[in-house]
């Protein structure tokens, strides 16, 4: 087993840049279009919330608000994209980041796919996505799997809204060279007509973890 030291890592899967098939589109149901809502104009906006290592489930304001925009319609290789805005503010430091830009769209079996984001998220039940986390440690080293699936719905009481939810997780299992690192589980939570509205994600080697809670919304 080889030691991972003081290396620390996202249990974050966006690593390769999707290309498009001719046959992964066809016409999107409006069902799915609705449930992901990726209108020009929409706006989210999140506060990011962080544990500490002395108490792991107790979470905290970092002072960071990211807020969303759906900026307009792009084509790429013949599809079209959401070109989607990200502007993070950290409200402690009094310093703004500069915007970083995506792409998203909903192929034809109603997966959420995004530019340079090699996992797919399904509201389909039987959709099941499993990848390996790898680590180029001079040689590609796997550090384990992460299988994501959609869960049953529930409410959940977000920044004092109730919603409900569909959770799209995903379960990371160490592989067995690396027994120091730990289970964790990558959660997305959409409500259907709005998106996502928390994110949860964590380092694979400690039990340092963040989420980020939609606090308000605005859709066309």
């Amino acid at each position: 087993m080889k030691n991972l030291g003081s290396k620390i890592f996202f249990l974050i899967v966006s690593v390769l840049i999707l290309s498009c098939n001719k046959n992964d589109e066809t016409a999107t149901t409006p069902t799915n279009q609705n449930f992901f809502n990726l209108n020009v104009g929409n706006k989210w906006v999140y506060k990011k919330y962080v544990n500490s290592f002395d108490n792991p489930t107790q979470f905290t304001f970092s002072g960071i608000v990211d807020t969303i925009k759906i900026e307009s319609l792009e084509n790429i290789q013949g599809y079209t994209f959401a070109k989607k805005s990200s502007k993070k503010v950290n409200l402690n430091a009094g310093t703004i980041q500069p915007v970083t830009y995506s792409y998203v769209r909903i192929n034809n079996a109603g997966h959420l796919i995004e530019i340079l984001d090699d996992n797919n998220i399904s509201n389909d039940f039987n959709y099941i996505y499993n990848h390996n986390i790898e680590i180029n440690n001079g040689g590609v080293e796997i550090l384990g799997n992460i299988e994501y699936k959609l869960y049953e719905s529930l409410n959940k009481v977000i920044e004092g809204n109730n919603y409900l939810v569909l959770p799209y997780k995903g379960v990371f299992t160490p592989s067995d060279n690396h027994p120091e690192l730990i289970s964790k589980t990558v959660e997305y939570d959409y409500s259907q007509n709005i998106g996502l509205v928390r994110f949860i994600c964590h380092y694979l080697n400690t039990n340092f973890s963040w989420e980020e809670r939609l606090v308000e919304y605005q859709l066309n």
